[in-house]
């Protein structure tokens, strides 16, 4: 009598396996089919994952030259939609102090040339269009236009 007092009803066995055989399925495909990590996914869940880049940026110091090179870049790359003079035409103007896509920082701003506006009236095409175009030129690009709009936020690098 007192063995029976001990063991599970017959009912309950079949649950205790079906949940048993399912963590384990659930944890081998895990293991198998997921590319983060356990420790990454439940950072994910618990809302503290930390978004590292896997981009390798090279932002330049910011210097005359690097803003001389950058007015060049800009005449090249962007001036057809804003104009040779940053005060817009197709694309936005670049020297006033309205921003379609705030904030007016050079880090922000930086992502939105790097990744392109596919969703803006007129769209932006990443990286002006130009596959080849480094990020270390884009940054030139933007230190020439801080130089010439003085409400552009300098949150990249000191100047040098």
């Amino acid at each position: 009598m007192s063995n029976q007092k001990n063991q599970l009803p017959g009912w309950a066995i079949f649950p205790a396996a079906l949940v048993l055989i399912i963590g384990i399925l659930v944890g081998v495909y895990n293991k198998i089919f997921s590319k983060e990590s356990t420790a990454i996914q439940y950072k994910e869940v618990a809302g503290v994952l930390k978004v590292e880049a896997k981009l390798d940026l090279v932002i330049p110091p910011r210097t005359n030259d690097a803003i001389a090179g950058g007015e060049k870049l800009y005449s090249q790359v962007c001036a057809a939609c804003h104009g040779q003079d940053l005060k817009g035409g197709v694309g936005p103007n670049l020297i006033d102090n309205e921003w379609r896509n705030p904030p007016g920082k050079e880090t922000h701003l930086f992502k939105l040339v790097w990744n392109g506006i596919p969703n803006g009236n007129p769209p932006m095409p990443a990286k002006g269009g130009r596959s080849d175009l480094t990020s270390e030129q884009i940054w030139q690009i933007l230190y020439y236009i801080s130089s010439k709009n003085k409400n552009i936020e300098k949150d990249a690098v000191p100047n040098q």
